[in-house]
C-alpha cells in the first residue's frame, strides 16, 4: 500500500500543475483532499487512502466547500471564496469547518492546496 505522503505526492504532481494562474490554480486546489483522490481512485479501481470516506464530502458540498475554505484561509479577495464554493450552483455548508481539518488531509494537504 502507498504511504500517504506517496499518494499526495502523485496526485498533486498530476493534477496540480504550479504554472497556472493562482485563480486556476485554486479552482484545481479543491481536488487536491484524500476524500476527492478516494473518489478517483473508487472510480478507476485504484487504491484508496484508508480511513478516508468520499461519500462524507456531501457534508461540506465536496470539493467546491474545500475551494471556498481554501480560498477564505488564504484571505483571497472579497466574494472569491463564495464565487468558488457555489461554482456548482449551490451554497456549500462550510460552517464550522476550516481549511486544514484532518477530514480534508489536514496541515500536509492544505499545504499543497496553497502551494
Amino acid at each position: 500500500m502507498k504511504s500517504f505522503n506517496a499518494c499526495l505526492a502523485l496526485f498533486g504532481k498530476h493534477f496540480f500543475p504550479l504554472a497556472l494562474p493562482w485563480w486556476q490554480r485554486v479552482t484545481i486546489s479543491e481536488r487536491l483532499a484524500p476524500l476527492y483522490y478516494n473518489k478517483i481512485m473508487r472510480a478507476c479501481a485504484g487504491e484508496p487512502i484508508p480511513g478516508f470516506n468520499p461519500d462524507l464530502e456531501r457534508n461540506w458540498g465536496g470539493h467546491a466547500g474545500v475551494s471556498q475554505l481554501t480560498a477564505q484561509a488564504m484571505t483571497a479577495p472579497d466574494n472569491v471564496p463564495e464565487i468558488l464554493g457555489q461554482h456548482h450552483g449551490f451554497f456549500p455548508s462550510v460552517n464550522g469547518y476550516k481549511a486544514d481539518d484532518e477530514i480534508f488531509g489536514g496541515a500536509a494537504w492544505y499545504q499543497q492546496r496553497t502551494l
